[in-house]
């Protein structure tokens, strides 16, 4: 799902994501490599695991996602949520900033790619929603009286520059192959 409104991309339009990264990759890596997790995590929490994606957006809540006022609605796929973020850049012609600490991820997602030796913001993200809009408080406030959680990750920049900033130390996004 991709929706592209006619409305101008300004800079300073804020960057907000419903649902939580990574929690499909999460529950089929966790399925996948069952054996190798319970050697490193509690019985419990593989399962938990497991059963990530249960926090994926249901289509109800997609339906309300597309009737709110994001001018812009992106769904990350296999590449993750830095390969949606590209791509949204790329069809909107901007650069962007995300605070890479405000990223929603779930802990299961976080231990599970630690213990893969992967990147938790390149794995398959389908399941939640990037949205470009000119009020990010507003639109995050409106989701969560919908029972949908949501978080202002960033904005976008008059340049062309993909910058992920954790605390003092900031990257610039490449595209990976």
């Amino acid at each position: 799902m991709t929706t592209l409104n006619t409305t101008e991309t300004d800079p300073g339009m804020e960057l907000v994501i419903a649902g939580w990264i990574g929690v499909r990759a999460t529950a089929e890596m966790a399925v996948e490599n069952r054996d190798d997790l319970l050697k490193r995590f509690p019985e419990g929490y593989v399962k938990r695991m497991m059963g990530a994606d249960r926090f994926l957006l249901a289509p109800e809540q997609i339906d309300i996602i597309k009737s709110s006022k994001a001018e812009h609605v992106f769904e990350p796929n296999a590449s993750g949520i830095f390969g949606c973020l590209w791509d949204m850049a790329a069809m909107l012609g901007c650069g962007f900033e995300v605070d890479g600490r405000r990223l929603p991820f779930r802990q299961e997602t976080i231990e599970l790619c630690e213990a893969l030796s992967l990147d938790p913001c390149r794995v398959d993200s389908r399941g939640c929603v990037l949205m470009v809009c000119h009020n990010g408080y507003s639109l995050r406030e409106y989701l969560k009286d919908n029972n949908i959680s949501a978080a202002i990750t960033g904005f976008i920049t008059s340049g062309n520059d993909k910058l992920i900033r954790y605390k003092d130390r900031v990257s610039y996004l490449r595209k990976e192959p």
